[in-house]
């Protein structure tokens, strides 16, 4: 194999929950950012983006995880978030979650959702944002 075969590949390739896109407009984003460097190269992403405060997240962190480095770095990127371990609103499921999310982003104008925190989160939540993506 080539290096220029090598390199295509790469560029060519995707690794699905992270920083995924799964819609554009409003924005549905699934990132399985599951430690502090993984938040921050989200967070960085988001804020390149222009997308400060003009998002809704859906975050689940395990609890062996420094979710305080994860949540400091990410909450700025959010108006509002649905966790499931923290001070924020708390959902039942994360369909729950997602649906809740989705429909404060549209009621409020905002950009989209951002659903992060983990590999399991992601997941869980990846069917349902397709399903979403859909309509």
């Amino acid at each position: 194999i080539s290096d220029d075969a090598i390199l295509q590949g790469l560029a060519d390739a995707r690794m699905p929950a992270r920083i995924e896109v799964l819609r554009r407009h409003p924005l549905l984003l699934l990132d399985g950012c599951h430690n502090p460097d993984g938040a921050k190269m989200l967070a960085a992403t988001l804020t390149r983006a222009d997308f400060e405060e003009n998002l809704v997240g859906v975050l689940g962190v395990l609890a062996d995880k420094d979710y305080k480095d994860m949540l400091s770095d990410l909450a700025p990127c959010f108006a509002k978030i649905y966790t499931f371990h923290t001070d924020a609103e708390a959902a039942d499921s994360v369909a729950d979650a997602i649906r809740k999310a989705v429909d404060y982003a549209d009621e409020n104008n905002l950009a989209g959702v951002v659903v992060c925190g983990s590999l399991y989160l992601a997941a869980e939540a990846r069917p349902l944002l397709l399903k979403e993506a859909e309509k």
